[in-house]
């Protein structure tokens, strides 16, 4: 599924560097160079988002990273963020990061989830 065009002007609008692979049941977002709070190992990332088929009535859950990431200063994985799965043949780590989800909602809402997550260092 395309993105919806809210979505698609909030990526443009923001500079962001993405592509999108279509697959079976949902389509991945791929946004490429990620800048990371300077708490984790690496200043750049690239996130990966599933969008299921059905979207926005169907929820954005989780999130995905690739390289991997461990905090700085404990050299760990952050909390719910040990698990791994592969996409686009590539292992990617997993952020289990879970909200109450709303058909109202969009990629932006998602989007500052994981803001909070790997720019400010929350959740």
């Amino acid at each position: 599924m395309p993105l919806l065009p809210n979505d698609k002007d909030f990526l443009d609008n923001h500079n962001l560097d993405y592509e999108l692979h279509e697959l079976p049941g949902e389509t991945l977002l791929v946004i490429k160079d990620y800048q990371l709070s300077s708490m984790f190992n690496t200043e750049k990332t690239k996130v990966l988002i599933k969008i299921p088929n059905g979207y926005p009535m169907a929820n954005l859950d989780m999130f995905w990273v690739y390289p991997h990431i461990k905090l700085r200063e404990t050299n760990q994985y952050p909390q719910a963020a040990d698990q791994f799965q592969n996409y686009l043949n590539v292992s990617w780590q997993r952020f289990s990061r879970h909200y109450a989800w709303k058909p109202t909602y969009n990629l932006s809402k998602h989007l500052n989830v994981i803001k909070d997550v790997l720019v400010n260092g929350r959740g």
